[in-house]
């Protein structure tokens, strides 16, 4: 009877021990992330009146994802980070920095001047192999003057290295793309 009984405490624990490692494993909290609060000293712009700001991105941008595509791999595919989100649509951030720069920089929004239009067409952290990647950045910057009339149209295409090979990295990247994207915009709009 001590034997079975022995046999039976030991088959106990040794299930214990094994139940430890099933189940859900605990997972890292979640990374949100935005822009960041905007560098000091903005430069004067040429532009001193904006009537109205508008950024959109395509609907598989549209989210709080932040996407990452494996070029060594399949380019065609974005793939969304599990624990790396934005705290708004990419779109959002950058409508926001761009006011916020604009403002910064003179330029007065809503005060009957054109309209500047930027489109997203990509917004994601690119990794050529498993331990280097870059944010790719590509949008087309329109300004619209009186009765949409387009006056001009460029488009921007900008990458940045990212200093670590995940999602905080890619944030990180592509925070100084759409930073580089805005100086550029809101330089280019103002010539």
């Amino acid at each position: 009877m001590k034997k079975t009984y022995a046999r039976f405490a030991a088959a106990l624990l040794a299930a214990c021990l094994c139940s430890c490692g099933v189940g859900p494993k605990a997972q890292p909290p979640v990374g949100t992330y935005d822009f960041g609060l905007a560098a000091d000293g903005a430069p004067r712009l040429a532009l001193k009146n904006i009537g109205q700001v508008e950024v959109a991105a395509p609907r598989w941008l549209d989210s709080v994802n932040l996407y990452y595509r494996l070029a060594y791999a399949d380019i065609a595919q974005p793939r969304a980070y599990a624990q790396t989100r934005w705290s708004m649509p990419p779109a959002s951030l950058v409508e926001a920095r761009f006011k916020e720069r604009a403002v910064a920089g003179g330029a007065v929004i809503g005060g009957g001047g054109p309209t500047v239009r930027i489109e997203l067409d990509e917004f994601s952290q690119v990794f050529t192999s498993a331990a280097s990647s870059k944010a790719v950045l590509r949008a087309r910057v329109t300004v619209v003057g009186g009765r949409d009339a387009t006056v001009r149209q460029k488009a921007f295409a900008i990458e940045e290295p990212a200093s670590s090979a995940d999602g905080p990295g890619g944030a990180a990247a592509l925070k100084r793309a759409a930073e580089g994207l805005v100086d550029a915009a809101l330089a280019w709009a103002g010539q």
